[in-house]
């Protein structure tokens, strides 16, 4: 099997704090000639952690193509009350199917969340989501925290980085 044809990551760890409404982390952007072709597919990985949860809050983990008003491949339960050191890793792929403007792709997304009770844990596939291949799209991860310690929580991105494959 060839190696990647590209790989982007984050240069560093990407820190929100809780805002209220949904925040994005680091994008990975990938540039347009690495998804301009049917078949092609991204693989990503990364690792989210609470690095500072007071315990009064909840969080949702989405995972989104195309920026924080892009396409949603994946959502977590609310997750209730999470605390110092909880995470999730967070796997994944989408591949183009269409290209133009707009385009459509598949995605798997796995994001056990091992720190909860297993109802948290996600599988999610999407069929059909809109992308658009003429130009760089955003790959994204964001958080929503709320509740009543919401203002004092902190989450990390860890290891964002996704490889663009060959069809």
């Amino acid at each position: 099997m060839d190696g990647p044809l590209q790989r982007y990551t984050i240069a560093a760890n990407s820190s929100v704090s809780a805002t209220g409404t949904e925040t994005a982390h680091t994008a990975l952007t990938i540039a347009s000639a690495d998804i301009s072709t049917a078949r092609r597919t991204v693989r990503f990985h990364g690792r989210y952690q609470v690095t500072d949860g007071d315990g009064a809050s909840t969080l949702e983990i989405r995972v989104r193509v195309g920026g924080v008003a892009g396409t949603q491949i994946a959502i977590t339960p609310v997750i209730a009350n999470p605390a110092d050191n909880d995470f999730t890793e967070i796997d994944g792929e989408f591949q183009i199917v269409t290209t133009g403007a707009p385009g459509t792709f598949n995605s798997y997304v796995a994001m056990p969340t091992l720190n909860t009770p297993a109802t948290n844990n996600v599988s999610a596939w999407t069929e059909a989501g809109a992308i658009t291949t003429t130009g760089a799209v955003d790959l994204v991860v964001t958080t929503d925290w709320s509740g009543t310690g919401a203002a004092n929580d902190i989450g990390t991105l860890e290891e964002w980085w996704a490889e663009v494959q060959s069809e």
